[in-house]
């Protein structure tokens, strides 16, 4: 049994405050129903209301303005934040019973989506206005829609397609593009779920193609597709996988005394072992073989190079240690003995200065100068200190009270003593005298022209220079043997050699004081070998000569392919990795069918877990392989299923304007008698157009006014609700109309009125207008036709002024 609108009652909702229910009283005896008054005042939120309970949603109201986060302070449908607000529907069917519907709207929901903060309730009956807001306040059985009370029989989704018609709403879909306006059609015509589904299938499952970005089944086969890849990759790594049956047997290959020490790979339980150490095992056999064959040459290589680095200052040492060797090792007591004499020698040759000259210099006899020598040197100072002291002051003395003359003649003497030894010690056969120049014919004759001078000299020395000579030779005398053991002990000794002397003492000082020079130049020892003819070179050539003899003992490698094995197998490192092995002992290693043996039963431990991993690699390819092909059929099921989502869609349009096209003419013939172009309006489904007639494709928006427009929209309503909105079926027998005649002229108004009242007689008509005259006109053209109509000012009725 239908039911039309008794009444609609608001508070703090849109344009009405919180202070009191707003009500909108109908007559439902009375049809049309026509809402009028000035704008803002509430005739479209009469309409709103409406739909928002029968609907969940307001089809005007547009939620993408905003973002869907933002904090908007107050419920969107409120008039006032603080407090909650209400719509109160109340029906009436033809037995007089009553059914009040309300929303409640909470206020303490901010976001534009509003359509989370209602809630609803039925009461099935009428309540007084003032008791309504006891009854909210006790109501507890609030639900999320109308519909889920299964009370009334009704179309929710399409409410504002079957019942209700908000021109503004339904122009703007009109003005849409061709591809817009399909999408507004299948919300229009019940599509939205459907179309959603098939959307999501689209943009979050399969994509427009098997390569489209960012859908969950292409990218997880992608996924898929990488690892089964990468699986692939893994077995490949793997290699020929030794599927033989070759059995081997366990030994231990390495001789080791405490096998607590024997690598991991030497082990009998190698499944405990990790597979990367047994392919280590593997190479280091093949290096651990091999070195143990070049053993002997490593030790060569070992002794070269250890004489290399010897020879780098083995050459010059063995040179300056070479006498002071003691059965082949350095005699370093005896180096630090030398020492000891060297430094003897310098410091006694530093302090007999006095004694070493040729000359007798009284001066230079200095009582301390004499002790100290004789401290150092007992031997070098025979005589007695007191009375040489004493004869080098007398002669000082005596030299002070020579003449003039006298002085000279000593000086002359000096000098022509000091030039015959100088001769002598130049050329001792030579005729020529060394200070005129003149030549004798014979050396004979020179020495005796010396001698010559020599007398004529002392001839003139007088009395105080004889005594003077005479104490000078007596002096002479007493420290001529304490002369001759001195030159005894130093020899012939001079300043250079002192340097000389002074150069080897630093330089054996040096040797002794490091322990490494000593240990290399001991190696060497053994390898010199002297003769006379080396004693016969000088430094250089025997410097030469060792260096060539420690080349010569450097040892030749019996492997020709030792020096690539050394760095191919990094022996070095071998014996840091494996300190524990004593190579001399490894007879094993040198069996190559042993170490065959050995390199097998690692490699078959290896292939075994290889087996075992590989067999995990190939049942995870497999799973995944299933899942690929499971995916590959669940997106071909799914495209599948948006095809036939597409079809239903398609066959549903087809059913939807198959049914619609003949009322759609009918109606839009009907309202729009005036068109010049022809009768009615025909759907071209494949674009969704609406043109004049069959043979044009010029869509009506570009051709019709906008009151022909809102025409079409009025009669494009009642199709659908002649279509689909039966009494057996539907309990909703009400036609909601906001501003109908706003655009329209005269004959559409008149035409639109006989549609109305001719073919929806039995329907609650409640329209709007804010034109008196308009209002007039359709109350008059329905009371012509004995039905009287209701008009509802809404300025007068609601705020009473």
């Amino acid at each position: 049994m239908q039911y039309r609108v008794k009444s609609v009652r608001l508070k703090n909702f849109k344009c009405f405050d919180g202070s009191k229910y707003y009500e909108f009283v109908l007559d439902d005896t009375k049809n049309p129903i026509i809402l009028t008054g000035p704008n803002g005042f509430g005739k479209t939120t009469f309409f709103d209301a409406i739909e928002l309970v029968f609907s969940n949603k307001i089809t005007r109201f547009n939620e993408a303005i905003e973002k869907g986060n933002t904090d908007l302070q107050k419920n969107v449908l409120l008039n006032e934040a603080d407090s909650d607000g209400y719509i109160v529907c109340t029906l009436i069917n033809e037995n007089r019973e009553c059914l009040t519907l309300i929303a409640r709207i909470d206020h303490g929901m901010h976001k534009v989506n509003y359509s989370d903060s209602i809630t609803y309730g039925i009461i099935n009956e009428s309540v007084s206005t003032e008791n309504l807001d006891v009854c909210i306040r006790e109501y507890s059985d609030w639900r999320k829609s109308i519909s889920e009370f299964d009370v009334l029989k009704y179309s929710k989704e399409n409410f504002a397609v079957y019942y209700y018609v908000s021109q503004a709403e339904s122009v703007h879909f009109l003005k849409q593009s061709i591809s817009q306006r399909k999408d507004a059609m299948n919300a229009l015509l019940d599509l939205g779920d459907v179309d959603n589904w098939v959307k999501f299938l689209q943009e979050k499952l399969i994509g427009k193609t098997a390569s489209s970005p960012n859908v969950v089944i292409n990218e997880e086969i992608k996924s898929l597709d990488v690892k089964i890849n990468e699986d692939i990759d893994q077995l490949k790594a793997f290699g020929a996988i030794d599927e033989s049956g070759c059995e081997f047997k366990f030994f231990n290959i390495i001789n080791l005394r405490d096998m607590d020490s024997a690598p991991l790979w030497d082990s009998e339980k190698l499944e405990e072992v990790d597979a990367s150490e047994l392919e280590r095992g593997v190479k280091d056999i093949d290096r651990i073989s091999h070195f143990v064959n070049d053993y002997d040459d490593y030790k060569n290589h070992l002794w070269n190079k250890k004489l290399e680095a010897a020879m780098v200052n083995g050459v010059d040492d063995c040179l300056l240690s070479r006498g002071y060797v003691k059965d082949k090792k350095i005699d370093i007591d005896g180096i630090k003995h030398i020492i000891e004499s060297k430094n003897r020698v310098i410091t006694i040759f530093n302090n007999s200065a006095f004694l070493r000259s040729k000359e007798i210099v009284p001066g230079d006899y200095s009582a301390d100068g004499m002790r100290k020598l004789k401290q150092l040197f007992p031997e070098s100072v025979l005589f007695d200190i007191e009375d040489v002291q004493s004869m080098c002051t007398n002669l000082i003395e005596m030299s002070k009270r020579l003449s003039s003359k006298q002085a000279v003649i000593k000086k002359m003497e000096s000098a022509r003593i000091a030039l015959y030894e100088a001769n002598e010690e130049f050329d001792k056969n030579t005729d020529k005298c060394p200070y005129c120049g003149h030549q004798y014919g014979e050396s004979i004759k020179l020495k005796e022209a010396y001698e010559s001078a020599h007398a004529l000299l002392e001839k003139e020395n007088g009395e105080e220079l004889r005594k003077y000579n005479e104490l000078l030779k007596q002096l002479e005398e007493v420290v001529k043997e304490s002369k001759d053991a001195l030159n005894k002990e130093i020899g012939s000794l001079s300043d250079s050699g002192v340097t000389v002397l002074l150069d080897e003492v630093r330089r054996l000082s040096a040797f002794i004081s490091d322990k490494k020079r000593i240990e290399d130049v001991e190696m060497l020892i053994p390898l010199v070998a002297v003769d006379k003819a080396f004693e016969d070179m000088g430094k250089p050539e025997q410097k030469n000569e060792l260096q060539r003899m420690f080349i010569e003992a450097k040892k030749v490698f019996s492997s020709e392919d030792f020096t690539n094995n050394l760095s191919l197998y990094a022996y070095d490192s071998l014996l840091e990795e494996y300190p524990d092995i004593e190579w001399t002992e490894q007879n094993l290693l040198q069996d190559e069918k042993m170490v065959e043996n050995k390199k097998g039963y690692i490699k078959a431990a290896i292939n075994s877990k290889r087996n075992e991993k590989a067999n995990e690699i190939k049942a995870r390819i497999k799973k995944n392989i299933r899942k690929w092909q499971a995916l590959k059929a669940i997106r071909e099921d799914l495209k599948n299923i948006q095809r036939v989502y597409s079809d239903a869609i398609e066959s549903y349009k087809n059913q939807i304007l198959k049914r619609l096209r003949v009322p759609l003419l009918i109606y839009t013939g009907k309202i729009l008698q005036d068109y010049q172009n022809g009768l009615g309006v025909f759907i071209s489904k494949d674009e969704m157009r609406f043109v004049t007639n069959g043979d044009v494709k010029h869509d009506i928006l570009n051709t019709f006014s906008s009151g022909q427009l809102s025409g079409f929209v009025l009669a494009f309503l009642f199709s659908m609700n002649k279509q689909y909105v039966k009494e057996s079926e539907d309990d909703l027998g009400f036609i909601l109309i906001d501003d109908p005649v706003q655009t329209m002229d005269d004959i559409n108004i008149s035409s639109m009125i006989e549609v109305l009242r001719n073919d929806f007689k039995d329907r609650q008509i409640i329209l709007s207008t804010h034109e008196t005259d308009k209002e007039n006109y359709i109350l008059y053209k329905f009371f012509k036709y004995n039905r009287i109509g209701q008009s509802f000012n809404v300025k007068d009725q609601l705020y009473g002024v």
